[in-house]
């Protein structure tokens, strides 16, 4: 049989007094650190749930409130454009491309000036790089482009359609 001296115990008495002492008196540097990233994890958890009540409730006093004005023209007022220009119809071919352009491009249906979210929402498409995609969009611009050089526009001397008033577009004249 072992003896132990009582020596020994106390020994042992003390290093187990020891361990209960240092992890019973403080916080490791471990659960401290784990302690503070919950705390600031709470806290902006907290801030996060304010944040999209906030936006949620502003969204929906300001859904009601929909733009029924154009933020901007594709070509200019009329009383700025050409006698010409008006004479030939140039306002409204300028805002057949522009309505051409969105219905060609779905994808970029969001930079147009006189969308609103609803029909952003309704006729937002991926981009489609397919063939025939690509073609479609080819043939109507050049089907456009034919149209506006058989139009006959003609700027005089005295009245030039490329006034620094009118759009760089509106400076069309007829193919000689």
């Amino acid at each position: 049989m072992m003896h132990t001296s009582s020596n020994e115990n106390e020994k042992l008495d003390m290093m187990l007094n020891e361990t209960k002492v240092k992890h019973g008196s403080k916080l490791s540097k471990e659960r401290l650190i784990t302690l503070a990233v919950l705390a600031v994890g709470i806290v902006l958890l907290i801030v996060g749930i304010v944040l999209i009540a906030t936006a949620s409730a502003d969204n929906n006093s300001t859904q009601h409130e929909e733009q029924t004005q154009p933020t901007s023209s594709p070509v200019p007022p009329k009383s700025s454009l050409s006698n010409e220009a008006r004479n030939s119809g140039l306002s409204e071919f300028l805002s057949r491309v522009k309505a051409t352009y969105y219905e060609l491009h779905p994808y970029l249906v969001y930079s147009d000036p006189d969308v609103t979210e609803k029909k952003v929402k309704v006729e937002y498409v991926g981009y489609d790089p397919s063939p025939e995609a690509i073609k479609k969009r080819t043939d109507s611009a050049l089907a456009l482009l034919n149209e506006i050089r058989e139009k006959s526009i003609e700027a005089s001397r005295e009245e030039s359609a490329c006034t620094s008033q009118a759009l760089p577009s509106a400076c069309v004249r007829s193919a000689v």
